[in-house]
């Protein structure tokens, strides 16, 4: 009985570990004592900054801030936290862990990099769209006013050629509204 919960208490955490390493995450588990007993997840090897088995919270660099979380998750229980490690980004959950036959803590970080990528680029498209929606009101615009001074002009020569018409060709004014006549036109 005892040797079939074994194999099944393996075959689960294989399955478990098989999962993590293929979703962008990490799983980093210490004992009391800080001692790295578990580092398993698809992202574990995205940084040098993520601990790794064998190395020990307590003599790591104390700007490393999942050791520095793993560290408080002893003392004071639990925090949350996002972090940028290297070139990645990670939200993390730290939590105290306590067995029948253990004590310590772990570190759930997720890799949100890419989210923030897609952010990033969401956010340069709505720059983009809104820039090109002020150049449509723009263009909608200098097409009312061009429409509107085309009017007036409409008006100008319709009357010019009025005043043409009812003056006598020696009038010194049909000359002036010759060139009134002319410029309209161009």
């Amino acid at each position: 009985m005892e040797a079939e919960r074994s194999r099944e208490l393996e075959t689960r955490l294989a399955l478990i570990t098989a999962a993590l390493k293929v979703e962008p995450l990490v799983v980093v588990g210490v004992d009391e004592r800080g001692n790295v007993l578990v580092c398993e997840g698809g992202a574990a090897s995205a940084t040098a900054l993520i601990p790794q088995v064998g190395d020990n919270i307590f003599t790591m660099d104390q700007s490393n801030p999942i050791a520095l979380g793993l560290r408080n998750a002893l003392s004071v229980e639990h925090g949350d936290s996002a972090m940028a490690l290297g070139d990645r980004r990670f939200i993390a959950s730290f939590r105290r862990t306590r067995g029948q036959d253990h004590s310590g803590a772990a570190c759930l970080a997720i890799d949100v990099t890419a989210a923030f990528e897609h952010q990033a680029v969401a956010t340069e498209m709505q720059s983009k769209m809104l820039q090109m929606q002020k150049l449509e009101s723009l263009g909608v615009l200098a097409g009312g006013i061009a429409h509107d001074f085309n009017n007036l002009l409409t008006a100008i020569i319709g009357n010019a050629t009025l005043a043409q018409i009812e003056l006598p060709e020696a009038s010194p004014v049909h000359a002036t509204l010759q060139d009134i006549l002319l410029t309209s036109r161009r």
